[in-house]
């Protein structure tokens, strides 16, 4: 069984790690500001207002931070492994084509 099928919760959690900070890098690409860090939800905005991303790749990536959130912060999540383990595919998913982005 490997790590993910254990524990796809944690590699969920990473995966949306990773895509915060390809957004950061996108943000830091697009908009010069490498001084300030703002947060997430205000970068994806900055992002999508811009036409830098698509907005349904700006809402997919909302929506998983927010159930990344819930994972960390809610004591007795529900979510189930086969939704974590869904939702860690979109979010391999979305990882890819915000790096396309950088390109």
């Amino acid at each position: 069984m490997s790590s993910i099928e254990a524990e796809p919760e944690w590699a969920f959690i990473k995966s949306g790690q990773e895509i915060e900070s390809v957004v950061t890098k996108l943000y830091r690409q697009t908009s010069g500001s490498y001084e300030k860090r703002e947060s997430i939800s205000a970068i994806i905005k900055f992002l999508a207002e811009r036409d830098i991303i698509p907005e349904e790749l700006a809402d997919l990536v909302s929506k998983i931070q927010g159930v990344r959130n819930k994972i960390v912060h809610v004591s007795d999540s529900d979510l189930t492994r086969g939704e974590a383990l869904e939702w860690l595919g979109i979010s391999k998913s979305v990882k890819d084509r915000l790096e396309q982005r950088l390109r």
